[in-house]
């Protein structure tokens, strides 16, 4: 689709977030990025602490429920028909009193990626206040209904976030290697989840890459460098050969001229023997041999 898809697996008696991410260069996408990570009880934990409730994961396995991760009293405070009434629909808040207090129970389904309930998200709020302060039963339910409602969105909102932004950043930084940004850095290394592995595996492609690219420089020189010896070659050849025939002119010239000199002696010669005592032994010479 294009589209982030998020949701949850449940193996036996676990359960765990993933995402897929699609990757894109301008409007094409180019591959897809799976994360996931398992809920544990440090998640429950801290989205007590963000937001101040109780709260437990219900995985159903076996005709039964297992608590993977939550901070509730007992692990729920909902009975079994309730949580499985859970799993269909959204329930109607539950007055709860633990000794002096008062809380406001629900659940929510938990679904897969195929859109099939695995178990069920329950919420407990402390509403001691309100119901001292209340004279209604109906505002306790409706008021508790909506902060379950409002508490589920935000619920949702911070298991997204949680791994929706570092898949961003690390998605951005898949892009800056593709339009050739070689040397920047590659968020969430030091992590020691799924999302630092992910990021550990691109800062080691994007260290290939750059590799590639120093060797692809380096090879580029080394082809200008022999470009440039071949042609100081062929220009030492020319003037060698140029060198060459100048001489062989040279000693053509030289040759010729030298036939020409023992011809006109020779001739010469003949006429003196013959008692010619005006013949002149210039005729014949080049310059060079008069």
């Amino acid at each position: 689709t294009g589209q982030l898809q998020a949701g949850l697996e449940q193996a036996r008696y676990t359960l765990a977030m993933f995402a897929v991410v699609p990757i894109r260069i301008g409007d094409r996408i180019i591959g897809a990025v799976d994360v996931g990570t398992a809920i544990l009880p440090p998640l429950a934990e801290d989205l007590k602490k963000r937001l101040g409730i109780d709260i437990a994961f219900h995985v159903f396995a076996d005709d039964k429920f297992e608590t993977v991760a939550g901070t509730i009293p007992d692990k729920s405070l909902l009975s079994v028909e309730d949580r499985k009434a859970g799993m269909s629909n959204h329930l109607d808040p539950r007055d709860v009193r633990i000794g002096e207090k008062y809380l406001a129970a629900t659940a929510m389904p938990l679904v897969n990626f195929a859109n099939k309930p695995i178990g069920v998200i329950e919420i407990a709020l402390d509403v001691t206040d309100m119901v001292t302060r209340s004279q209604h039963s109906l505002y306790l339910f409706m008021t508790a209904a909506s902060m379950a409602v409002l508490l589920g969105l935000i619920v949702s909102l911070l298991l997204a976030r949680r791994i929706g932004r570092p898949i961003r950043e690390i998605t951005g930084a898949m892009r800056g290697l593709a339009d050739g940004h070689l040397d920047l850095t590659v968020p969430h290394g030091s992590r020691r989840d799924e999302i630092g592995v992910m990021a550990g595996a691109l800062e080691i492609f994007r260290k290939g890459l750059l590799e590639r690219r120093n060797l692809e420089d380096e090879s580029a020189s080394q082809r200008k460098q022999a470009e440039e010896l071949c042609q100081r070659n062929d220009e030492e050849r020319d003037r060698t050969d140029e060198q060459r025939l100048t001489l062989e002119r040279g000693a053509a010239k030289t040759a010729e001229e030298q036939a020409l000199a023992m011809k006109a002696l020779t001739a010469g010669r003949a006429s003196l023997a013959e008692g010619d005592l005006t013949v002149r032994m210039t005729e014949g010479f080049a310059e060079s041999y008069r």
